[in-house]
């Protein structure tokens, strides 16, 4: 099949390029074995008791495909995390599918119904074949780009609610310092807490450093994203160093001088700079 084209959604999708292998069978399986038999049973123009009942055992095939198909997408359109381009693609892609299929089936029907076939109603059905294959090319295209948009706006969530904790998580541990460092002493309570605070950041770190080799060693990352990517780690956890370093040092002797506390101030680029590391995801 050539490569075509398809206006969707105000993009041309070309349909060779996005049917993933696993859909194949949908293309493949059902619609190619009825395709493949009717070219057969129609080149003598008669079509006779056999040809027609073994027509209609693959037109019940196709039927229980089109049943698989049509649960896919109620389930896609169903979840709240498509929206957008995306649902609306998804649910004209369908519409047209289901308008081919009962054109080509219909065309079918009509056609073996006398038990002739001429060169006419054959090219009707090769027509009606064409046109429903492509639209169930393109239905393949819209439920694969469904799943990754749901994909990632799963993600995306995921990412919020992250960057909420851990945003929340800096925040506590900063107030609760500025509070400490306040009188230049460090009582042995406030030096415990603060040891504990550092605590959940290096979990918290531990977790980001996981996240960042996972995207790092990605097969699909690579040239100048991935140089990126590498660059900025080993700048943050420099910083990320320097700031635990700066805290502990300066509670240390349990006295905070004022060069200490300006330079965990949030405003302080060691701080500053690990809160954007902390936030990587």
């Amino acid at each position: 099949m050539p490569d075509i084209k398809v206006r969707i959604g105000g993009k041309f999708v070309s349909i060779n390029e996005q049917i993933k292998e696993e859909n194949k069978q949908y293309t493949d399986g059902a619609i190619g074995n009825l395709q493949d038999y009717i070219d057969n049973a129609f080149k003598d123009g008669v079509i006779n008791e056999t040809e027609a009942k073994k027509i209609e055992s693959y037109i019940h095939m196709l039927e229980n495909k089109k049943v698989e198909l049509d649960k896919i997408v109620e389930e896609l359109l169903s979840n709240s995390y498509l929206a957008g381009a995306d649902r609306v693609n998804l649910s004209t892609a369908k519409q047209n599918h289901d308008d081919t299929y009962g054109t080509l089936i219909t065309t079918i029907n009509q056609v073996i119904s006398d038990g002739k076939a001429d060169s006419q109603e054959r090219q009707q059905v090769d027509t009606a074949f064409v046109d429903y294959r492509n639209d169930l090319s393109v239905l393949v295209t819209m439920i694969e780009r469904a799943r990754k948009a749901i994909e990632n706006a799963r993600a995306g969530q995921i990412v919020d609610e992250t960057r909420q904790y851990v945003d929340q998580q800096v925040q506590d541990t900063k107030n609760y310092v500025d509070g400490a460092f306040k009188d230049g002493i460090i009582e042995d309570s406030e030096f415990r807490t603060i040891k504990q605070y550092l605590n959940v950041l290096q979990a918290i770190k531990a977790e980001k450093d996981a996240q960042y080799s996972k995207l790092y060693n990605h097969p699909k990352l690579e040239g100048t994203p991935k140089t990126n990517l590498q660059t900025a780690k080993q700048d943050l956890d420099v910083k990320y160093d320097l700031l635990i370093q700066a805290i502990n040092d300066a509670i240390a002797d349990q006295k905070v001088t004022p060069e200490e506390s300006q330079l965990l101030t949030l405003d302080s680029p060691i701080l500053s700079t690990n809160c954007l590391f902390l936030r990587l995801s």
